[in-house]
């Protein structure tokens, strides 16, 4: 029998590899997973990006990615609510699965919130979490959260790698400080404003808008694909006009021409306030929340 060609018996004897996946320490498949695993690891730790730009809500791992899984020690998620493909991924890689930790958290003291259906808010513990699968997960669009969430983290990679413990306590530190600072500039920008409603295409600002007082009207719920009802248009349209609101948010992403018929009945402005579901197009997650204070003195006028 003629030997098989030497370049193919690597696929033939390693079936369920594929190439350009590389050993990393910590996998991520979400944006906010992303910020505080790049941030902590630093040089130390290498940090393989499942869905660099794609959508949170939408994501289901490839062959690659399972690929990439399999030689990852660590897969780092936000919140199992958003990420349920990691149950179904870590059942088909058995024991080839990295380990697990699930980094999403609130301030000491707060709980979840409800979605708008009324659904959800498991408020257990001092940190809010457990896993009521109609809660709200969004938790880092707030500042705050996001503090909390790199603090659990930190806390992980230190026990996990010791050898870099030192290192991932400074970044932790720094990273501290400019969510601290960021904390400071929202509440700054919002402190003396006109309106305090903003109308949104998508219900994933509730943690922001908690932590700075403002009140919120969504098109649509947690899941940004759905459809709105007409009575719900009919009520957001009623909104911007008595309240006067020079503005509606869309996320990054979103065809502003789809909201065209409430923008010409109302004559608002569409603009984007960063959802950070997905990586943003230039800075990290601190730069586009201070295009987001920006966008809030817009849309709140703010003095």
């Amino acid at each position: 029998m003629k030997a098989l060609p030497t370049l193919v018996l690597p696929l033939l004897l390693l079936p369920g590899c594929l190439a350009g996946a590389e050993p990393a320490d910590l996998a991520v498949a979400s944006y906010p997973a992303a910020f505080a695993a790049e941030t902590l690891a630093g040089d130390d730790l290498r940090v393989a990006d499942l869905a660099p730009g794609g959508e949170l809500h939408d994501f289901e791992p490839s062959s690659r990615d399972l690929d990439q899984l399999r030689k990852s020690t660590h897969l780092v998620l936000w919140d199992e609510r958003l990420e349920a493909w990691a149950h179904r991924a870590e059942a088909s890689l058995g024991g080839s699965a990295p380990q697990v930790v699930e980094i999403g958290r609130l301030p000491p003291g707060e709980t979840y919130l409800q979605g708008e259906d009324g659904k959800g808010g498991s408020g257990e513990g001092d940190d809010g979490r457990g896993h009521d699968e109609a809660r709200d997960p969004h938790t880092w669009t707030d500042p705050l959260a996001m503090q909390a969430s790199v603090a659990a983290l930190e806390a992980y990679l230190a026990e996990a790698y010791p050898e870099h413990a030192a290192d991932v306590h400074a970044r932790a530190a720094a990273v501290t400080d400019r969510l601290a600072e960021l904390d400071r500039a929202f509440r700054s920008a919002l402190s003396a404003c006109t309106h305090s409603t903003i109308v949104t295409n998508h219900e994933a600002h509730a943690y922001l808008a908690r932590r700075y007082g403002i009140e919120l009207v969504n098109l649509h719920g947690l899941e940004p694909g759905s459809e709105p009802s007409p009575g719900t248009v009919e009520s957001v349209i009623r909104t911007l006009k008595d309240l006067g609101l020079p503005a509606l948010f869309i996320e990054e992403g979103t065809d502003p021409d789809a909201l065209r018929a409430i923008q010409d009945e109302t004559g608002v402005q569409v603009r984007v306030l960063h959802t950070l579901e997905a990586r943003p197009a230039s800075g990290d997650y601190v730069d586009a929340q201070y295009q987001n204070i920006q966008e809030l003195r817009f849309a709140l006028a703010c003095a």
